[in-house]
């Protein structure tokens, strides 16, 4: 097998969270603490960019512009997101020798599942084409749905986004206007993000008065009754659900159309007037 080359890649692939270039400069510090990688890259354009031959020399940043990526938001390399075949990564062959042209022998994979998914791609290339590649994943998944991941950078931010989006959702439904809310996080597969919004609740603010999340089957009637209760001790109600495909009851529903279900019963039975946020 051919000899591993000396140099690494970073590649964003999916959405830039507000950590992502924070992890960008932690991968070139430890690059370039270590004895063994001389020279780092990072893709620009994400996968895209990679079929490209698009590269930019991070390694070659000054000081001052490493440090300033840890408190910088967002990406200094765009990303692309989606599945192998969604992407423009094109002849796998062609890809390992460009890689290899470079003297890439380690990959940094920054993102969610997608990225899980390029990482094993960009293995099974490497393997078929007898180049030894070393490729790491770096979490970036806000979802926090990265099974197996030690840390999971940006999920703290969304986390409190979702804690001061119920926290508004339950001062807006407190003002009687619209006593009945429903608001939608993501969380395809996870409902880590839904859930943190419980974080909300404190002596002052109930709300919200239901988490719904994609690991747990949910009886409409049940979450009729409990939005109910909470109506008629508090004034208003709130539900947190996740934007899962994914069935939750024995009736194929989804988090969102059981809630909106619950909210047409509670309209029809007390009168509520109601709206989905």
């Amino acid at each position: 097998m051919a000899e591993r080359g000396e140099n690494c890649l970073i590649v964003v692939a999916g959405h830039a969270t507000a950590v992502t270039n924070s992890s960008i400069a932690g991968i070139i510090d430890e690059a370039a603490r270590g004895e063994y990688l001389v020279d780092i890259f990072g893709a620009s354009g994400g996968v895209a960019g990679l079929a490209n031959g698009k590269m930019m020399d991070l390694g070659a940043q000054k000081r001052k512009v490493v440090e300033g990526l840890r408190r910088t938001p967002g990406s200094i390399l765009s990303g692309q997101h989606g599945a192998p075949g969604e992407t423009s990564l094109g002849d796998a062959g062609a890809t390992v020798e460009f890689l290899r042209a470079n003297g890439i022998g380690t990959l940094f994979l920054l993102g969610g599942l997608p990225a899980i998914a390029l990482l094993r791609w960009f293995l099974d290339a490497a393997e078929k084409s007898n180049y030894p590649l070393v490729a790491l994943g770096v979490p970036l998944s806000a979802d926090n749905d990265v099974d197996a991941g030690d840390h999971t950078p940006g999920y703290g931010s969304a986390a409190r986004f979702a804690a001061g989006a119920a926290r508004d959702a339950g001062r807006a439904a407190a003002s009687g206007a619209q006593p009945l809310l429903v608001l939608e996080l993501p969380g395809e597969a996870s409902g880590w993000v839904a859930a943190a919004a419980a974080l909300a609740r404190d002596a002052s603010n109930p709300a919200p008065h239901a988490v719904l999340v994609p690991e747990r089957a949910v009886n409409l009637e049940t979450l009729t009754d409990e939005l109910r209760r909470a109506y008629q001790k508090w004034g208003y109600a709130v539900a947190v659900t996740t934007r899962t495909r994914k069935p939750l009851t024995a009736s194929r529903c989804t988090a969102m159309r059981c809630a909106r279900c619950s909210a047409k019963r509670l309209v029809s039975r007390d009168a509520v007037t109601s709206r989905a946020a």
